[in-house]
């Protein structure tokens, strides 16, 4: 069986090792696929049975595979997505923050405010007023963690991310 050889992170402090995962041949190409997938439709609910479906794996695999490529699991990395979305959508004054939920296909505002504000620290009237203050130059705040060998935006690892989310979830 082939191996691939992933650098994770081992301290905060930024010095790496190798962890020898097996690859599954064509495992990364189809969690590619999905990834695509997901960004061509945040505003749809997902269905992780779906996409395993689609990549010809079961849910328990895909989820491992999906997780071991990413960081997180298929769920979280959707609603990271959407928070991504959310962040460039709320740069548009012209959009309540109801609007930007039913955009994202969140039919109860007040839910996405929750989870807008679990995923970035800051409620979503907030975030737009932080982006009217900076001119809307800084970065959005959720961003999708991809393979782990990059640092979060407030320096930790991306383990302390990922418990951190988990926490929040």
């Amino acid at each position: 069986m082939k191996t691939l050889e992933m650098v994770e992170p081992s301290s905060a402090s930024g010095t790496s090792s190798l962890a020898r995962q097996p690859a599954v041949p064509g495992a990364f190409h189809r969690i590619q696929q999905s990834i695509v997938y997901m960004e061509q439709h945040v505003d749809k609910p997902l269905q992780v049975a779906a996409l395993a479906a689609a990549a010809h794996t079961s849910p328990s695999h895909y989820f491992a595979l999906f997780k071991q490529q990413t960081g997180l699991p298929p769920i979280c990395y959707f609603i990271r997505l959407r928070m991504k979305r959310a962040c460039e959508l709320l740069q548009d004054e012209s959009l309540h923050v109801k609007e930007v939920a039913a955009l994202l296909g969140y039919e109860d505002a007040f839910y996405f405010s929750r989870l807008f504000k679990s995923v970035n620290h800051i409620a979503p009237s907030e975030y737009r007023l932080s982006q009217r203050a900076t001119g809307g130059t800084s970065a959005s705040l959720a961003p999708p963690a991809m393979n782990g060998a990059r640092p979060t935006a407030n320096g930790g690892t991306r383990l302390e991310a990922r418990q951190s989310l988990m926490g929040r979830l």
